[in-house]
C-alpha cells in the first residue's frame, strides 16, 4: 500500500515538473505598437474600425484637409500581441475593407477612402505618420 502511494505521488511530481518545463520552453509573445490614422477624403463620414474584431474606433471623422489626417480623433493606437491580426474598417456601414497581417514589430497603418469610387484602402510603415 505504501509502494503504491509513493508511486503515485512520485507520478504526480513528475508530471508537474514535466508541464512547468514545457510552459518555461515556449516563447513569450511580444509586445507591439498599432498605429492606426484615418487618413484623406473623410467628408462626415462613420468610421468604424476594428483589430481582430475588437473595435477600436466608431466616430464621424472629418479630414483636415492641410494636414490630411482626421484630427483629433482619427489617431489610434493599440499594443498588441506578435503574430497574425486581421484589419477591418466600416465606411458609412457601406464600404467595407479588411487585410490580413503579421504583426512583428511596430506598424502604423494609414486609412484611406476614395469617395468618387467608396474604396478604401491602407498604407502599412514602420514609422509614424508625421503631419505638419
Amino acid at each position: 500500500m505504501k509502494r503504491n502511494i509513493c508511486a503515485i505521488v512520485l507520478i504526480a511530481i513528475s508530471l508537474a515538473a514535466v508541464n512547468v518545463l514545457a510552459s518555461c520552453n515556449k516563447k513569450a509573445k511580444k509586445i507591439y505598437n498599432v498605429g492606426v490614422d484615418v487618413q484623406t477624403q473623410f467628408e462626415n463620414d462613420k468610421v468604424q474600425i476594428y483589430i481582430d474584431d475588437e473595435q477600436i474606433l466608431d466616430k464621424q471623422l472629418t479630414t483636415n484637409d492641410v494636414l490630411g489626417v482626421c484630427l483629433p480623433d482619427g489617431i489610434v493606437h493599440k499594443e498588441i500581441k506578435e503574430g497574425k491580426h486581421k484589419l477591418k474598417v466600416v465606411v458609412n456601414g457601406s464600404a467595407t475593407k479588411t487585410e490580413k497581417f503579421s504583426l512583428t514589430e511596430d506598424v502604423y497603418i494609414g486609412v484611406r477612402y476614395d469617395r468618387s469610387s467608396g474604396d478604401i484602402s491602407y498604407l502599412f510603415q514602420k514609422e509614424k505618420f508625421m503631419y505638419d
